[in-house]
């Protein structure tokens, strides 16, 4: 019988959230990156997994980052504002392993434009879906 993800991940979730019962300064987010359950600051928004963070602080990450933006010539692709620019990845980091550090498989957006991508944050799409 297959192992049903969706449950393992409200299981995690509701546990980190019986974890901060009556808490005003922690919530439950998921993780930007690998869409994992963690536990942030009521206000942090794109969190990011420690083991995430350690991979998005490497060489070859900032290399790609820079890439997109230089490609890009710092501006959003969307909306042409040139503030809080991320370098998207158009293929999900997590579905799509093998295209993570291809500079075609990003774009730079704008923190907003960002946000408004189906693959953004804790959007949990299956590869197929990306298709």
């Amino acid at each position: 019988m297959p192992i049903n993800t969706d449950n393992i991940k409200k299981n995690e979730y509701n546990t980190l959230k019986r974890s901060i019962v009556g808490s005003s300064t922690l919530k439950v987010d998921f993780c930007q990156v690998c869409d994992k359950s963690i536990i942030v600051p009521h206000n942090k928004i794109n969190a990011v997994c420690f083991e995430c963070k350690g991979i998005i602080s490497t060489d070859k990450y900032k290399s790609w980052r820079t890439s997109v933006f230089n490609r890009d010539n710092s501006t959003c692709q969307e909306c042409e504002s040139r503030e809080e620019l991320e370098a998207h990845h158009i293929k999900s980091w997590k579905n799509f392993p093998e295209l993570r550090y291809e500079v075609d498989n990003g774009i730079t957006l704008c923190s907003s434009c960002h946000y408004k991508t189906l693959s953004y944050g804790n959007r949990n799409l299956t590869r197929e879906e990306e298709l």
